[in-house]
């Protein structure tokens, strides 16, 4: 969800600059390597294919800075209109941050996948 939601933000052609969009890319860049190199354990059933994750805090925690984040970048943007153009770049870099995490950890979860699957044949 927060792949999308990032990728949502990204706005083309909706700004009067390129920064935001510059700033999206080079976070989810600087982020991406990140969810790769921290894979998440989790247990493969082999007889269905599915993947069971144990519980942690830590999405919780993640999700709630996210979150918190783009709330006071809203707030400021919405309130103090000088500062509104460098709240739309941040807003854009935590957006991109986000989606280049979870892509990375999409691409390491198949990674994962794959590896155990193939240790199953």
């Amino acid at each position: 969800m927060f792949i999308v939601w990032g990728m949502s933000r990204i706005g083309f052609g909706h700004q009067d600059s390129a920064w935001p969009l510059v700033a999206w890319f080079l976070a989810a860049i600087a982020l991406l390597p990140l969810g790769v190199l921290t894979p998440r354990p989790f247990e493969l059933d082999h007889a269905t294919g599915q993947i069971i994750r144990p519980g942690s805090p830590v999405g919780l925690v993640r999700n709630l800075i996210v979150f918190a984040s783009q709330y006071a970048v809203g707030v400021i943007s919405a309130i103090d209109a000088d500062d509104r153009a460098l709240a739309v770049i941040v807003g854009r870099a935590i957006s991109g941050a986000t989606a280049g995490y979870f892509i990375g950890s999409t691409i390491a979860l198949l990674i994962a996948y794959r590896r155990k699957s193939a240790a199953d044949v």
